[in-house]
């Protein structure tokens, strides 16, 4: 960082907000506190589903688990444990963590689906950290006239 750069930075009325926010996004997780994380997701609608994409970095397909209950669409995921970069990289007792800014800990997020949703024919794939879902809207039903008794 330049010299100008921090003298431009220290003169600003944002210093304050900008240290904490440092501090909080470098800040290590408590290695004991389950930490869950809310993926985030761009949903489209075309005329016959909704699509859903959730980044699930760091997750490998296994790790992931997606649900529907009660109209309630719930995403899970886990990646508990940092795995080495290279397949050759090899951790010995003496190695030590200098900086980890990757997550690790739990992805959860629920959608709610409402009654359009063709529940039985979502789709679902995996690729490259991007989890892709296919939730097709349910056929409509024709309004159908029902005459009541009067008794």
């Amino acid at each position: 960082m330049s010299l100008l750069y921090r003298r431009q930075l220290n003169n600003s009325p944002f210093l304050p907000f900008e240290q904490l926010l440092s501090r909080s996004l470098s800040a290590t997780p408590d290695q004991n506190k389950e930490v869950i994380f809310t993926p985030r997701v761009d949903i489209h609608e075309t005329g016959e589903s909704y699509q859903l994409v959730a980044e699930l970095p760091g997750v490998e397909k296994e790790q992931i688990d997606i649900t529907v209950e009660d109209s309630t669409l719930t995403i899970s995921a886990s990646n508990q444990t940092s795995k080495p970069v290279t397949d050759t990289e090899q951790a010995s007792e003496t190695d030590q963590i200098i900086k980890s800014e990757r997550r690790f800990g739990c992805y959860q997020r629920s959608f709610s689906l409402g009654e359009n949703i063709d529940q039985e024919n979502i789709n679902a794939r995996f690729n490259n950290g991007l989890l892709a879902l296919t939730i097709p809207k349910a056929a409509p039903q024709d309004a159908q006239t029902q005459r009541i008794e009067i008794h």
